[in-house]
């Protein structure tokens, strides 16, 4: 599994997340008054026309913040199948990705998605993730 983000993450930010305590490893959430369920911090997503060998790269989205990490994986493929490397220099040629830290970063995510398709993925189903993809 591919670290979490230095770009992303800082000590400093711990505190900009409020409404989760973590203690021990799991995250607790505050109970709101309105008994709502707990706001998503992060989405896993992928963009159906930027794939490798026609699997797409799944990314991690931050909504509040505009920016999307790629996780180092490829939805469909199995671990360690692949050079990350490779797959970064192919991720280097698409407008709008950049490679910071040896991790490929999409900075205006919302900017990105009206030229590229994205969706989320839910694990609940299988074979969500439809292969009508541009191969790089």
């Amino acid at each position: 599994m591919k670290r979490l983000s230095t770009l992303f993450f800082s000590q400093k930010e711990e505190s900009l997340n409020p409404h989760i305590k973590n203690e021990g490893n799991a995250p607790i959430y505050k109970k709101s008054v309105e008994k709502t369920a707990p706001r998503r911090i992060v989405e896993e997503v992928y963009f159906p026309r930027i794939s490798f060998l026609g699997c797409p790269f799944i990314w991690y989205y931050y909504p509040m913040h505009d920016l999307a990490i790629w996780t180092g994986h490829l939805y469909g493929t199995p671990e360690e199948n692949h050079n990350l490397k490779t797959l970064l220099t192919k991720l280097q040629t698409i407008p709008g990705v950049r490679i910071e830290d040896d991790e490929a970063v999409i900075r205006k995510a919302g900017d990105f998605c009206l030229q590229h398709q994205m969706k989320y993925i839910s694990y609940e189903e299988p074979n969500n993730v439809d292969f009508a993809l541009k191969k790089i």
